[in-house]
């Protein structure tokens, strides 16, 4: 039932359902609002009713595992680390100093992209792909390695009919051939998968993964949060 809500989810909605759903308002504070509630919706909402009615407990899945050792070690070096990485390969602190922000400006948009950035890609993508679908797959393979692995390639290949159907030249692994889109995607994000998915099977915290997310994320969607809540 969970393979099929992700069939649905990666054609009808990454594929459609979120270009509809921006079309309903013009581009800027109303849409962004709109597309993280559905996200939540979509990602958190109907998977966790799904389970419910399936007979799971979800309080697990929701641990923060705030106050276990394993926490803050990996929060804080790797966090660092993927900041730190983000500034070099990606194109994020030019973004940034070509808005020409004022310090008082960067002082609040940073914390509050970040957390924005949580909850729209960090809990509804771990959620989904972490906490729901990498513990079923454990279950069925009865194999922590193994549903880490096979996790990831959904991960990444359900990404791969949103950027082959909404992508266009000058996104970064549009293509018109999906044999490429789906190497892209392979590529690009099924390593990230494999350490959030490993952390998931070591930590079983939903926030350490939800907050490393968006760590990846902050940077090179810092400059467009200012230009849609700043201006």
């Amino acid at each position: 039932m969970l393979l099929g809500f992700l069939v649905v989810y990666a054609v009808a909605f990454l594929g459609w359902g979120m270009s509809a759903t921006r079309a309903f308002v013009s581009a800027g504070r109303e849409q962004d609002s709109l597309m993280l509630i559905v996200k939540l919706v979509v990602h958190v909402a109907v998977p966790a009713i799904l389970l419910a009615a399936l007979g799971a407990k979800l309080a697990p899945l929701f641990n923060s595992g705030i106050g276990r050792p394993g926490f803050w070690p990996p929060l804080l070096v790797l966090g660092s680390i993927i900041l730190a990485l983000m500034c070099v390969v990606s194109p994020a602190l030019s973004e940034i100093a070509a808005l020409h922000a004022s310090a008082a400006t960067l002082a609040w948009a940073a914390p509050a992209a970040f957390v924005w950035l949580a909850l729209e890609a960090g809990l509804c993508e771990e959620f989904l792909f972490r906490a729901v679908l990498q513990t079923r797959l454990a279950a069925v393979l009865k194999s922590e390695a193994g549903a880490v692995m096979t996790g990831a390639l959904l991960f990444a290949l359900a990404h791969m009919p949103g950027l082959y159907l909404r992508g266009h030249p000058g996104v970064e692994g549009y293509s018109t051939d999906p044999v490429q889109v789906i190497a892209f995607t392979i590529a690009v994000l099924s390593p990230v998968a494999l350490l959030f998915g490993t952390l998931w099977a070591r930590t079983r915290s939903l926030l350490l993964i939800v907050l490393l997310h968006a760590a990846v994320d902050v940077l090179p969607n810092l400059a467009e949060f200012i230009r849609t809540w700043a201006t």
